[in-house]
């Protein structure tokens, strides 16, 4: 696939993905009840999407979330379709932005990404040797990452009866820490792992405290001669990646260790990945400031995303990427359930690969010697791909371990815990270095001194940690982490400071902070 994609070249993968995202929405049009009734209320008629041309597709309405939220499933999938028979499994998205939302998963689809799965297991040797995959994520009930993948990895095994083994962990602290410690005394040679940031920084503190306690504690990752993590769910800062080399003692030279997924829960639709280029060329960069320099200034990196990672974009071959600088990303799928022009409300920025490697060939010609150092050559450059990083939500959203925040859900949470009626405005922030904190900042209506917000805040927290929690529109919130799990701040301001400043218009209130800072405010 890889030595294909290089042979296109990136005109011809551009020209192809553009008549795929065309063919898509022609195909929803034609089959799908809810986008035909959306394009005709557009003044797209049939004879319009028969002749449908690239610039035409960019005038299609774009479609959110909140507009197919409560539309039945069988408007949203080919009429076609025997359902549920046509399907492989169900789909289902976080509820934390209201409800979740649930879409089939075609046979095509899963056989794909078990392909996907399978040939990663064959390269890491599992068809030969003692294999591990721990998902620590929840299973039962969950939603697409931590089910879809229990599937595939059993199918897997159903199919070819490899040596491996799968564990589901879970988010339970001891369970999974015990779990773990099984492992290595079983003595398996690769170890895969699967999970969320926030829970994968947690079992870290875990381990360090026990060890820290008593050193005979001390996890001996050192007996797992191949280990390779896959983390997914939000953004993975490099400091946390760092972190997880350093505990798990990961070989130096090892680029494959760490795999940062990105995608879209809404469509279960793998947007971008780590991969060996984009982790060397971040550690590379990191060793040459000068390098650094250079690309942040022809790329329009600013320092407050430099512990953002890199990665490398997929190609037009299952979804077709728009980059609104309003909305954020477009994303159009010809899967099973067809999303044509699809919101995913994330900022990101992405640029050629050629255009980096230009860019490295002037101003660090030694580069390919050093990438060529870790055992990579011109097969492993992204010539004909895109590359890029997820700089954020294009909304008011936060993300806290993989799971989103809305102001709505967080406003329910205010009032049962009886805080809103005392309140004038609210904000609140995380910080993609801190995966499990969520940082809440409240505004009163009135002036009050330092002490008394300090002594409110104190009596606040707690009331309004477990009230989030148990919010039904954060249900899944509460069932995938335990509250333990959620390190809330909350700060309490006078009426018109600091991060309220300018928040008087009530028709323009924001309910995230603004961005006045290289790195995002810290709550008391």
């Amino acid at each position: 696939m890889r030595r294909t994609l290089r042979l296109m070249g990136p005109q011809r993968l551009e020209r192809m993905g553009q008549r795929s995202a065309i063919k898509a929405a022609r195909y929803a049009y034609a089959h799908v009840p809810f986008y035909r009734t959306l394009y005709e209320r557009h003044a797209f008629d049939a004879a319009r999407m028969q002749r449908l041309t690239w610039a035409e597709f960019q005038q299609l309405p774009t479609v959110s979330k909140a507009d197919v939220l409560d539309i039945a499933d069988d408007q949203l999938v080919d009429q076609r379709l025997n359902v549920p028979g046509a399907d492989a499994h169900m789909g289902r998205s976080s509820g934390t932005t209201t409800d979740p939302i649930t879409w089939p998963v075609g046979w095509s689809e899963f056989y794909t990404q078990r392909t996907y799965l399978k040939n990663t297991l064959r390269d890491l040797g599992s068809d030969t040797h003692r294999t591990a995959v721990v998902c620590l994520t929840p299973v039962d009930g969950s939603d697409v990452f931590g089910n879809l993948l229990y599937r595939l990895f059993f199918s897997i095994k159903e199919e070819t009866q490899w040596p491996f083994e799968i564990f589901t962990a879970g988010e339970d602290l001891p369970t999974a820490d015990s779990i773990l410690r099984y492992i290595v005394r079983q003595g398996y040679h690769t170890f895969w792992l699967t999970g969320l940031p926030g829970t994968m920084q947690h079992l870290l503190d875990y381990q360090a405290e026990r060890a820290q306690s008593d050193p005979a504690n001390a996890m001996q990752w050192d007996q797992l001669p191949q280990k390779m993590i896959w983390l997914a769910g939000q953004i993975v800062p490099l400091t946390l990646q760092a972190r997880i080399r350093r505990d798990l003692r990961m070989p130096a030279d090892d680029l494959k260790g760490i795999q940062v997924m990105f995608g879209s829960s809404d469509s279960g639709q793998l947007i971008a990945q780590s991969t060996p280029f984009t982790v060397w060329l971040q550690r590379y960069a990191a060793e040459h400031l000068t390098l650094t320099t250079h690309l942040e200034q022809h790329l329009g990196i600013t320092a407050e995303h430099r512990d953002k990672p890199l990665l490398q974009f997929v190609p037009a071959l299952s979804v077709q990427l728009e980059n609104d600088p309003e909305v954020g990303l477009l994303l159009t799928t010809w899967k099973h359930r067809p999303l044509v022009r699809y919101r995913s409300n994330d900022f990101a920025l992405y640029w050629p690969g050629r255009s980096l490697i230009a860019l490295l060939d002037q101003h660090a010609p030694a580069w390919r010697a050093d990438f060529a150092r870790y055992g990579y050559g011109p097969q492993a450059l992204p010539t004909n791909m895109m590359l890029g990083m997820v700089l954020g939500r294009a909304d008011d959203v936060r993300i806290v371990n993989g799971e989103n925040i809305t102001p709505d859900v967080l406003r329910e949470a205010l009032a049962a815990a009886n805080i809103l009626p005392y309140i004038r405005h609210f904000k609140h922030d995380t910080d993609d270095a801190l995966p499990n904190d969520y940082f809440v900042y409240i505004e009163l209506p009135r002036g009050a001194d330092p002490a008394e917000c300090a002594a409110l805040a104190a009596q606040w927290r707690q009331p309004l940690l477990d009230a989030l929690v148990r919010q039904p529109n954060a249900r899944d919130f509460y069932a995938a982490h335990t509250p333990g799990f959620i390190d809330l701040h909350l700060a309490v301001r006078a009426r018109g400071t600091e991060e309220f400043a300018g928040s008087d218009q009530r028709g323009k209130i924001k309910y995230t902070l603004r961005r006045t800072k290289e790195t995002p405010v810290v709550a008391d």
